[in-house]
């Protein structure tokens, strides 16, 4: 499968809810998954697999300890970027913030499919441009995003993860009438192309 295929995967199930525990493993020992770690209430790892399996990604080796679904768009050495949705820290409308965001037990499988891609060389930089008020932290906080990363790093050290906001400014309430103003953010530290 190549990055111009338009194959389009759905996953379908009846769960509402999001697993608790963070890092967000899997259920049980796939053959391909490293690690030792598992959480059988978290069947979210499942669906992003299975979608993948259904997109055809590395279809042959599915269901192996060679199964690699990202073999053919990532290759080791590589930088690759992840844009989890993280528009906003809150509701506007005051429902829950994760009808509006990505949770972490989504982006956790996709994160371990790319070090199995990356196979201990490369870098994985994480980010988001969020609308003017969003705040990053309060974000990534309220859809446990940072917290996960903080074990996947501390069980991947050979690849380095970063995680940061892309915006040049966010929004702050001034003293003008209660008006929006802007803060400068310095958070890439390779600097912006205009």
């Amino acid at each position: 499968m190549t990055i111009n295929n338009n194959t389009v995967a759905v996953e379908f199930f009846e769960s509402k809810k999001y697993p608790r525990d963070i890092p967000f493993n899997p259920p049980v020992k796939y053959p391909e998954y490293k690690g030792t770690e598992l959480d059988t209430n978290n069947k979210i790892y499942d669906h992003v697999r299975q979608i993948l399996y259904k997109s055809g990604l590395d279809k042959e080796n599915f269901n192996n300890p060679n199964w690699n679904p990202f073999k053919d768009i990532v290759k080791p050495g590589m930088h690759v970027f992840i844009k989890p949705n993280t528009v906003r820290h809150y509701h506007m409308d005051g429902k829950e913030v994760l009808s509006i965001i990505v949770h972490a037990s989504v982006v956790r499988p996709i994160l371990d499919y790319i070090l199995i891609a990356l196979k201990g060389s490369g870098r994985i930089i994480i980010g988001d441009s969020q609308v003017l008020f969003g705040r990053f932290k309060e974000a990534y906080a309220a859809s446990q995003i940072d917290k996960m990363l903080d074990f996947v790093r501390e069980k991947n050290p050979k690849i380095p993860i970063e995680c940061f906001d892309l915006r040049i400014v966010q929004g702050v309430r001034t003293y003008m009438y209660g008006r929006w103003g802007r803060q400068k953010i310095e958070q890439d530290p390779r600097g912006y192309l205009g």
